[in-house]
């Protein structure tokens, strides 16, 4: 089984890809590194990017066809700057 984990290289996102490797689950790791960090990755599928970059998103489940799900864990940490702007 295979996973998409977006925002994977964060502290939450990163323990679920951990806790997915413990468990027989493929992560396959998608984030920014704006507050992600890249050590984090080391040793999985990783690609850098945002997850509103279409492209992106198209050439990791074309690599990753088998992906069987995905777990979005992509979002800054500074509340108040995501209340302000929730588009970003």
């Amino acid at each position: 089984m295979k996973i998409l984990i977006a925002g994977g290289a964060g502290f939450i996102g990163s323990t679920i890809a951990s806790a997915c490797l413990d468990n027989g689950i493929e992560p396959v790791i998608l984030d920014s590194l704006v507050t992600g960090r890249r050590e984090f990755t080391s040793g999985r599928v990783f690609y850098e990017g945002d997850i509103s970059d279409g492209a992106l998103i198209d050439t990791v489940f074309t690599d990753h066809p088998d992906i069987n799900a995905v777990i979005d864990c992509a979002a800054l940490i500074v509340v108040p700057d995501s209340v302000a702007d929730p588009l970003s």
